[in-house]
């Protein structure tokens, strides 16, 4: 994202975790409570419609003894797939956090007070909050000059 070598770019996105800890915590449990409701959810679900098919089916009926293994071995299958979506969903969350944080950062580090490498409708909303709270706003979309880096120069940081 800031167009350092690998070690100096881990490096710092370790000092910007820790920096932001609070934040980092907040949607790491976030995304763990909807990673339990979600598995619960999917799991539950499939268990639920294995049990139906092999109560209802009078061919599958008539053949299985007991519904459990059939019901435990779907419920097992569903949970392993689930932790593999939902692990994506918890890496996906935290580096859209960190890409969040670190524009945040490049922004207040340039002067300019607020992200602004944000799509226009995203924009457009929270100009329309600010305004709402009161805060004074510029409507032009290029309220500020994109960042410079250590050079001076204009870079497109994203």
């Amino acid at each position: 994202l800031t167009s350092v070598h690998f070690c100096l770019g881990a490096f710092n996105a370790f000092i910007l975790i820790l920096r932001n800890a609070a934040r980092f915590t907040f949607v790491e449990y976030l995304a763990f409570i909807f990673a339990i409701l979600g598995k619960l959810l999917i799991v539950s679900i499939n268990c639920l419609i294995t049990y139906i098919i092999v109560e209802t089916w009078p061919y599958i009926a008539d053949n299985v003894s007991s519904y459990f293994p059939a019901v435990l071995i779907v419920g097992i299958i569903t949970y392993c797939v689930c932790m593999l979506f939902f692990s994506v969903f918890s890496i996906a969350a935290n580096t859209i956090l960190q890409c969040f944080i670190l524009d945040l950062e490049i922004s207040n580090a340039s002067g300019r007070g607020s992200a602004g490498h944000q799509p226009p409708a995203l924009k457009k909303f929270i100009k329309q909050v600010r305004r709402d709270k009161g805060e004074k706003v510029s409507d032009s979309d290029q309220d500020q000059p994109p960042p410079k880096d250590h050079a001076g120069n204009s870079r497109n940081m994203v």
